[in-house]
């Protein structure tokens, strides 16, 4: 169990995710944290119209990181996954457009692929390590979520910078499951 992770990992993706920004060619619109003003507003229950960039300025780790759990660590079931495959998984989960799941299932080769983080899909990353290593299903997990931004409109403006979070992310990966 990785739950001692999620502080190192959320350390690692909010110096990735920077502070504020308000990118016009960005569809994720208004973003502090990493957190767009539409998921703080669905995660508070407000309309998304009551968020002002001055709410967004003023977010801080102690009120994003419950977005952060709820969204994506629980989806992705972190508690439960392996060193290091925790790291790639909550990163691509977070900057890839909640697709995480589902591209490790094709990559662990498990028959059903519904984006569901249970027990079979556990059982298959465990067979993968076990078989190929740790080490290699973090690559598996990096390239397939450098294919995935190849795939999008905007990876002209944004690829470079998505390229070197990756990179950050894997070497974090990789400590991380050396040290477990």
């Amino acid at each position: 169990m990785t739950a001692a992770n999620f502080d190192p990992i959320m350390t690692a993706i909010y110096t990735l995710e920077g502070g504020f920004s308000n990118d016009p060619r960005d569809p994720g619109g208004m973003t502090d944290l990493g957190v767009t003003a539409r998921e703080l507003a669905a995660y508070l229950k407000i309309p998304l119209s009551s968020i002002t960039e001055f709410d967004m300025k003023a977010l801080t780790r102690d009120k994003t990181d419950p977005i952060y759990r709820a969204n994506y660590w629980n989806v992705i079931n972190g508690d439960m996954l392996p060193s290091g495959i925790d790291a790639m998984l909550m990163h691509m989960e977070v900057n890839a457009g909640g697709c995480a799941v589902l591209e490790l299932q094709s990559i662990v080769g498990c028959i059903t692929k519904d984006g569901i983080m249970g027990p079979k899909t556990l059982q298959m990353v465990d067979l993968y390590i076990s078989m190929l290593g740790v080490g290699k299903l973090i690559d598996a997990i990096a390239i397939a979520q450098m294919a995935h931004y190849q795939t999008l409109k905007n990876f002209d403006i944004y690829g470079t910078g998505w390229t070197k979070r990756v990179a950050a992310m894997e070497t974090l990966a990789e400590n991380l499951a050396l040290v477990k």
